[in-house]
């Protein structure tokens, strides 16, 4: 077995070696305390301490951040002398830098408890991470640095064992607007008519009254058609779902008790997972979450465990305070609207760590690594591109055996309006996954 022998035992330590070592490597180790607990005769040493031991081991020197219980501001260096960019140098090591005070740096996402300028929705900006600055937020770099460790294991413990790990999808759909036109009171449908008139577009005036006379489908109405894709590749999907009880500029979902909303609901649930889509207004409100989340299980009859924000407006730490204290266990909001890539360099899901209470929490975080809307409203792609970068991402989780976790909408598999020609973008995305 593994051992890992450290001076200065810590929370943040026991946390990032679990994630480095057990879920992205899949090695057996145990944790000592004292060089007396080790058997040379069958066990193998990774000595992180300020002191090499007479033993054979890899020793890697601790940068210092493990040790601590506080969030400091570091001057990081991110340096590319190497096959993968890295910080935290540790001279007079075995391996080039500290890679647990590293990971442990991105998994946590520690830049978002220092100050920061926060965009309009109050998120922390993609352009302001260490990341996206220094040039690997398109890399699940957490991942890549570990199996480039466990290269360097091998070649020190030959009979080291490891666990493989298998690549995933996780196919994840946020219902902002469950229709288009189908299902809205009188007063709205009006309201709509009126702005189609005000822009003189025709043709979507007419959609709008057909769809209402039931002459055509509505065109946001893309779920039988998500449902098959799903099937075809095996994945159940999750659906996360605004459920708000009160319409607002950014929470523009159907009324909770519409009867075609509250159908296509149950309809999914019985083929998907469905989780909570907090509203924009419920953000700084545990109560409203709450409201909405129990709201939601009611009309499917079963608890809802996860959910994803809103805008994905989020707060590192505030709002997983929040979700904890209503009961969430998974949450999907780890990615950003402006940029595709790896908010928290990984492509696995991994347990909230509470830097201010230095503490794992239950909570697991279930990063996703490229948007829709990212790509159309945010860099102004076209389908082609998407489609070629989204690739690229997929083939980066591939590489690393991870979790291929994508956000899409049903309105932008429309192809209505300003999603046209993006109708089977993720269609073909899914589907060149096993070509």
């Amino acid at each position: 077995m593994l051992k890992i022998y450290t001076h200065t035992p810590s929370a943040r330590f026991a946390y990032i070696s679990k994630f480095l070592l057990e879920t992205v490597l899949g090695i057996d180790f145990k944790h000592i305390s004292h060089l007396s607990e080790f058997d040379p005769a069958q066990d193998q040493l990774l000595n992180y301490s300020n002191q090499r031991s007479s033993f054979n081991e890899l020793y890697l020197a601790p940068h210092g951040l493990l040790s601590k219980t506080d969030i400091q501001n570091f001057d990081i260096e991110v340096k590319n002398d190497q096959s993968l960019p890295y910080f935290f140098s540790s001279h007079n090591s075995d391996w080039h830098f500290d890679i647990f005070s590293a990971a442990f740096y991105l998994l946590s996402r520690y830049e978002e408890y220092l100050p920061n300028q926060a965009d309009a929705h109050g998120r922390f900006a993609a352009e302001n991470s260490l990341a996206h600055r220094a040039g690997f937020l398109q890399q699940p770099l957490i991942d890549e640095w570990a199996f480039a460790f466990a290269s360097e294991l091998k070649k020190v413990f030959p009979t080291l064992a490891f666990r493989e790990n298998h690549f995933q999808v996780a196919c994840t759909i946020d219902i902002d607007q469950a229709f288009r036109t189908k299902g809205k009171s009188n007063g709205r449908f009006i309201k709509s008519i009126l702005g189609s008139l005000l822009k003189a577009d025709i043709k979507d005036l007419k959609n709008k009254i057909a769809v209402r006379r039931l002459q055509i489908d509505d065109p946001f109405d893309q779920y039988e058609r998500l449902e098959k894709m799903h099937r075809k590749i095996n994945w159940k999907a999750i659906y996360f779902i605004l459920f708000a009880e009160k319409n607002t500029a950014q929470d523009i979902n159907l009324e909770i008790t519409q009867v075609d909303f509250l159908q296509r609901i149950k309809r999914l649930s019985h083929t998907a997972d469905i989780g909570i889509h907090p509203s924009y207004q419920s953000n700084k409100n545990p109560e409203i979450m709450q409201s909405e989340r129990f709201n939601l299980s009611q009309v499917i009859q079963k608890n809802i465990n996860s959910s994803r924000q809103h805008y994905l407006k989020m707060q590192i730490p505030n709002t997983y305070y929040d979700l904890i204290k209503i009961g969430i266990l998974h949450d999907y909001t780890m990615g950003y609207a402006s940029q595709i890539g790896f908010r928290a360099s990984t492509c696995r899901p991994f347990p909230f760590f509470d830097l201010q209470a230095n503490q794992i929490t239950f909570l697991t975080l279930h990063p996703f690594c490229l948007m829709d809307t990212t790509f159309h409203a945010y860099l102004k792609y076209t389908p082609e591109q998407t489609l070629a970068a989204a690739k690229q991402l997929l083939q980066s989780v591939q590489a690393v055996k991870g979790v291929f976790c994508t956000l899409w909408h049903n309105e932008s598999m429309s192809g209505y309006q300003e999603w046209k020609g993006w109708e089977n973008v993720y269609e073909d995305l899914m589907n060149s996954i096993y070509a």
